[in-house]
């Protein structure tokens, strides 16, 4: 049986990473077209900036390649103000263990859950999605450990170089969101697709999780028979 095709309906500002390319180059492309990026451009403040970004969008990319995540699609703010780093890939699970009377979509959701998660739906042309949501605080300065450890574990060096006066306002909290979307596929009932919000955000991170979820209402099936374009769909192929 033929798998359908999805397509995202993705506002300015996002781009999607081919995760099959050379990834360095992809980031580098992307990051030329942040505006903020492109003002001041050989300040100290905006060369570590961009530094950052593009060594934890290389680390996520680099992650999402071994996991096998089959799409990946990274933002990059073009105008002020920024809503922030956000990231949203595509994972297809397959799985025969769904109890008796229980959806494959509602027992994913369940394994992927945590204590303090939140467990929603969330209405779209495709039917209902099972949601998934989860927050946490830290500081931005934790933050920014966090990602260096992780870039390390994947080979990539990440020294932190901040200023003092700098250091200082990375003690303020830092908000990140998550939210795992469990889309059922058409005519399978052994295969989900898990769609995964990441964002940090602050004070924009409500609006961020907003910003997804109108993602999610435009998403869309593309069956076998009907044309699509490449760029803003892909197959569906089974991982056990």
């Amino acid at each position: 049986m033929n798998s359908p095709g999805y397509a995202f309906a993705l506002p300015h500002g996002w781009h999607r990473v081919d995760l099959r390319r050379d990834l360095a180059e992809q980031i580098d492309h992307f990051l030329d077209n942040v505006a903020t990026f492109a003002r001041d451009r050989d300040s100290r403040t905006t060369v570590l900036t961009r530094r950052r970004a593009r060594e934890f969008t290389l680390g996520l990319c680099i992650h999402a390649r071994r996991e096998g995540i089959i799409d990946l699609f990274v933002f990059t703010p073009a105008g002020r103000p920024p809503l922030g780093p956000m990231c949203l890939s595509v994972l297809p699970v397959v799985s025969n263990e769904a109890r008796p009377g229980a959806s494959l979509s509602a027992e994913v959701a369940r394994s992927l859950a945590r204590p303090e998660s939140l467990l929603s739906t969330l209405a779209t042309a495709q039917g209902d999605v099972a949601r998934v949501v989860d927050r946490w605080v830290e500081s931005a300065a934790q933050w920014a450990k966090t990602t260096e450890l992780a870039l390390e574990r994947l080979g990539i060096v990440a020294a932190t170089d901040f200023a003092p006066e700098q250091r200082v306002a990375l003690e303020g909290p830092l908000v990140t969101g998550r939210v795992q979307y469990i889309v059922d596929v058409p005519e399978r009932t052994d295969c989900v697709l898990v769609v995964t919000f990441i964002a940090t955000g602050g004070t924009f991170l409500s609006p961020q999780l907003v910003h997804a979820d109108d993602i999610v209402r435009a998403f869309r099936w593309i069956m076998p028979t009907a044309p699509r374009s490449p760029s803003s769909a892909a197959d569906i192929r089974g991982k056990s």
